[in-house]
């Protein structure tokens, strides 16, 4: 019996998981030396933040599904004009959404 391992792939999820880890090394970094050395840098943390914030609408809204991972690396100019209109949208709206909450946050640690 012969198996298709041909299966549609979308750009979105594998930016997500980029965008999340991203986000847990920066974030994770900021634990660390908070642990460590009672220090940490606000703008970083914020920055992972930001970054959390935004992968999982990449995950609920992947674009369009391929059959495979184009070569190079312009496959996210290929996710972007790919992408159906809907989820162009909610990507735009989503990271706003995410940079002015990091904003806030940001304004509210104490130096």
């Amino acid at each position: 019996m012969e198996t298709n391992k041909n299966h549609d792939v979308f750009l979105g999820h594998r930016l997500g998981l980029i965008f999340f880890i991203i986000a847990l090394v920066l974030v994770g970094i900021n634990a660390l030396l908070l642990h460590l050395n009672e220090i940490y840098f606000p703008k970083i943390f914020v920055l992972g933040l930001a970054f959390g914030i935004v992968s999982p609408i990449l995950f609920i809204f992947p674009g369009t599904a391929l059959e495979k991972i184009p070569k190079g690396r312009d496959w996210y100019i290929l996710l972007w004009k790919q992408a159906p209109f809907l989820h162009r949208a909610m990507w735009i709206t989503w990271t706003i959404i995410s940079i002015l909450f990091a904003v806030f946050v940001l304004m509210g640690l104490e130096p």
